[in-house]
C-alpha cells in the first residue's frame, strides 16, 4: 500500500519498510515519522480537517530508559555519525550518561508534548508493552490494530495483520535479536537500519542506572517530569 515518510534521513521504522517517500512531495494516506512534536499533530488535524481527520499511534517509553539505551547502543559503535551517537564510543557510563541525557532532551520534550495533545486521533503504545512478554505485544498489536482499523477491514484481514507482525516481537527473537528469521516461516531479510540489532542487553541497562544521579540535577529534574506527565510510577 502506498505510503510515505517524513523522516527523509531516517531509515525503515519495521522489517518492512515503508517506501522512501518524502510526505512533503508525496502526500500518501499512510504516513511515518521517527519523531513528532504537539505543533506536527496539530498541523496534521488542520490538515485533515476537511478529510475526516486521520488516525495515528505513537510510540512512547520511559525516558530515564530511552537515555540509558541510547547510550549503551551507541556505545557499541552503532549509528556512530549521528547526532547522538558521536564520540559516545569513546565515553565511559560516567561521562556518556550525563552526556545523552542533555541530548536526548531534544527528542523527550517533543515526544511528551505530541503526548499531551494526542487524543482524539492518536493512541500512545508503550515501548514496554511490546518488550514486556510475547503475551502482551500480541494484546497491544491487537489494540493498535482495532482503533487504526476499526470496523474497516475484515477479521480475516485483522488477523492477516496480527499473524504478520509477531516478526517484529523480540521475546520471539533468535540469539542475535532477530525475530523475522527466528519463526517457523522466516521473513526476507530486511533492508536498511533494520537489519541491525537494536536491542541492548537487559543486565547491561539494568548497570547503567547506576550513573543516572550524574546528570545534571536541573536536566534530571526536567526528565523526570516529562516522565510523570507520560505516567510513569514515580521512582521509588
Amino acid at each position: 500500500m502506498d505510503s510515505c515518510n517524513y523522516d527523509r534521513g531516517g531509515g525503515p521504522i519495521t522489517s518492512v519498510a515503508p517506501k522512501h517517500q518524502d510526505c512533503h512531495l508525496h502526500p500518501a494516506r499512510i504516513r511515518y515519522t521517527h519523531h513528532m512534536s504537539g505543533d506536527d499533530l496539530r498541523e496534521l488535524r488542520g490538515l485533515t480537517s476537511g478529510a475526516g481527520g486521520f488516525r495515528g499511534v505513537m510510540m512512547i517509553r520511559d525516558p530515564l530508559d530511552m537515555i540509558i539505551s541510547s547510550y549503551v547502543y551507541h556505545h557499541r559503535g552503532a549509528e556512530a555519525d549521528t547526532e547522538l551517537g558521536v564520540n559516545m564510543t569513546e565515553m565511559s557510563p560516567e561521562v556518556g550518561i550525563p552526556e545523552m541525557a542533555d541530548r536526548m532532551y531534544a527528542v523527550l520534550s517533543p515526544m511528551v508534548d505530541a503526548y499531551k495533545v494526542m487524543k482524539p486521533d492518536m493512541m500512545a503504545a508503550r515501548f514496554e508493552d511490546f518488550t514486556r512478554s510475547s503475551k502482551s505485544f500480541n494484546r497491544t498489536v491487537e489494540e493498535i490494530v482495532r482503533f487504526l482499523f476499526r470496523d474497516e477491514i475484515t477479521e480475516k484481514q485483522r488477523q492477516a495483520i496480527l499473524d504478520d507482525a509477531v516478526n517484529e516481537d523480540l521475546n520471539r527473537a533468535d540469539s542475535d535479536g532477530y525475530a523475522f528469521r527466528a519463526l517457523s516461516n522466516p521473513r526476507a531479510p530486511p533492508d536498511g537500519v533494520n537489519s541491525v540489532n537494536h536491542s541492548n542487553d537487559d543486565a547491561e541497562m539494568m548497570d547503567m542506572r547506576r550513573y543516572l544521579p550524574l546528570v545534571k540535577p536541573h536536566i534530571y529534574a526536567d526528565i523526570l517530569k516529562l516522565r510523570n506527565e507520560l505516567g510513569y510510577k514515580e521512582l521509588g
